[in-house]
This record gives C-alpha cells, structure tokens and sequence, in this order.
C-alpha cells in the first residue's frame, strides 16, 4: 500500500473528524510553544502534515499559513472548516511544491515519525524556510525510562508493525538529523513533563551551511 493509499485509509475510518476536531490538550501546548518562537506578525508559515487544519487555523494569528497535506479527505475537510487557509496537496518526504525560500517558520507537528525518507523531509524543509528561519518539529518521546517500560509492558502495541509510525527518536537521534542538514537547534522541550508524551525540538535554520 502506497502511502498516500495509507493515509486515505486513515482517513476513512476517521469519522469523528466531520463532527468535531482533534484539538486536545497535547495539541494546545504545540500551538502555545510555537507561538513562543515565532512571534512576529506578517509571517508566511508551513504547516507539514495539516491534517483537518486546525492547528493551522490557530497558529496562523496575523501570519499567512499554508498547509501541506497527502490525503484528499483532510484536505476537504481542512477547506471547509479553514477557507481562509492555503491547502496544498503533496506528500512530507517528497519534493514540496513551493520555491526556495518561501516561508518564515515551518510547523511540522507528529509528521516526521510516519515518513520513509527523514533525510528528503529535513531537506526540503531546509530548502524552503527562509535563512533564519524558524521550524519546529514533534514526535513522540524516547528515553531510557521509556523504552525500558515499553519493553516490559507495552512493546507489541507501542512497535506495532501494522501501525502509522514508522520511526522512534530519540533526542540524541533527532538532533543529529537535524543539525546535519542546515539548521542549529535552539530549544527542546518535553510536553507533559512527568511522563512525556511528545518532544519538540526548534532549530533555526543557518544561513551559510554545507550539508553532507
């Protein structure tokens, strides 16, 4: 199954997004620390992974957003529910079909833990953001703690091998893919801190790099 194929899959069996969003508490605390970095007005921002264009909607707040998007089915919903939203079809880890330097800051929120290609996705990120521009990225949360309490009591349902996520990072991990395809990390922070769910990592891009 392709991955677009996948994703309209997970699409289908979404019913729930025709009534009502997934704007939850986790979601808040993304929107609330993007908002931290990227503070300015009158930015153009990348939303990766747009999904239903919620968070979109709520990071956009005096910026121009464009949200990127495989499945058809989000997309339509996404227009629907955000007219005043740019949604663009194309997948994460493919070429993205906007120029060099195009945007401010890029929003990529529990995107790059489903792609193939993290090296083509950070690329192209780099190759879009603006120099010293801003992104932000999120993924679930991988340390020692963790992975030996998954091992003991969740491992099958947490790797599942018929399931959406494809890779698991750790901060040593992401880091390193980050900081080797052009940008500088600026901020890490653990979301829901006693037991982190996710982790976001903001980095800005540099504005003379060479990348391997």
């Amino acid at each position: 199954m392709s991955e677009e194929a996948f994703n309209e899959k997970f699409w289908d069996e979404q019913i729930w997004v025709t009534k009502d969003t997934d704007y939850n508490t986790t979601s808040k605390k993304r929107v609330e620390l993007f908002k931290r970095y990227v503070c300015k007005k009158g930015l153009d921002i990348l939303d990766i992974g747009s999904a239903d264009g919620e968070i979109s909607s709520r990071i956009s707040d005096g910026n121009r957003v464009t949200g990127l998007e495989i499945s058809n089915q989000a997309i339509s919903i996404a227009k629907k529910r955000h007219p005043e939203i740019n949604f663009v079809k194309g997948s994460a880890d493919e070429k993205y079909p906007f120029g060099d330097k195009s945007f401010d800051a890029i929003f990529a929120g529990d995107v790059i833990e489903h792609i193939v290609d993290t090296e083509t996705f950070i690329r192209e990120c780099q190759r879009v953001l603006k120099d010293g521009g801003i992104i932000m990225i999120t993924t679930p949360y991988h340390d020692v703690v963790k992975n030996i309490l998954i091992s003991l009591f969740n491992y099958n349902k947490h790797y599942d091998v018929r399931g959406q996520h494809l890779r698991f990072f750790t901060k040593k991990s992401i880091t390193e893919l980050i900081e080797e395809n052009g940008f500088k990390i600026i901020g890490f922070h653990k979301i829901n801190a006693l037991l982190p769910r996710d982790m976001a990592v903001i980095a800005r891009k540099r504005k003379k790099v060479k990348i391997k």
